[in-house]
């Protein structure tokens, strides 16, 4: 009898979690925020094909620009490991961070993309694991400087990991995260700071390999 609620409870969530992903796609796609989510961002600026060594340019904090013999920086600043291979390639213009933005591992392969305006991410941040398996770990977007849109966390086997929906920085819509089994833990809405659905605790431990700590 005991299995058998068990089993019972464990359709009902089945069931709610069907529901309430169908209901938030549902949402999204009449919603306007949709839209900004799928926009693709483009740059006007066009940063000088100049590449200086990291090294030559230095940051005045208080101007919040880097500055190359004393002149705002408008080019490329590159940096090697120790093997020669190239480990970062930023784009600057008239001091700031514009443009793309990226690094690499030593052996060649790439780690990190983002691209900045201002100073500022905007657009699509990427990284990958260093592992054999070169995977994608992390997707963020963007919007001057601010979180919005679908966010997406991968193990470095390529299994989801979470995916969150961010307006300007908060919590809006869909939340879920899975355990590395593929197992759904979390499973919920946010809507004006209020989460509806299968909210559980934190997860009991923290993502080992998680793509913040290649960044």
């Amino acid at each position: 009898m005991v299995e058998i609620i068990k089993e019972f409870q464990i359709q009902l969530i089945k069931i709610f979690q069907y529901f309430s992903t169908l209901l938030m796609v549902c949402w999204l796609g009449s919603s306007p925020l949709f839209e900004s989510f799928s926009k693709t961002v483009e740059y006007n600026t066009i940063v000088p094909d100049i590449k200086i060594s990291r090294d030559s340019i230095v940051l005045i904090p208080e101007k919040g620009q880097w500055y190359y013999r004393n002149v705002p920086f408008s080019g490329q600043s590159i940096s090697h490991h120790e093997n020669g291979r190239m480990s970062e390639n930023i784009g600057y213009y008239e001091g700031r961070k514009e443009g793309k933005a990226e690094f690499w591992y030593p052996d060649g392969t790439i780690r990190k993309e983002a691209f900045y305006k201002k100073n500022r991410l905007d657009g699509v941040l990427k990284v990958w694991s260093p592992h054999s398996y070169r995977t994608l770990v992390k997707e963020s977007h963007y919007v001057n400087g601010v979180t919005h849109g679908i966010q997406k966390l991968w193990y470095s086997n390529g299994q989801i990991f979470k995916k969150t929906t961010i307006v300007n920085g908060k919590e809006q819509g869909l939340q879920q995260a899975w355990r590395e089994n593929g197992i759904l833990y979390i499973n919920y809405e946010a809507k004006n700071g209020r989460a509806f659905g299968l909210k559980r605790a934190s997860l009991c431990y923290q993502l080992k390999k998680e793509d913040v700590q290649y960044e």
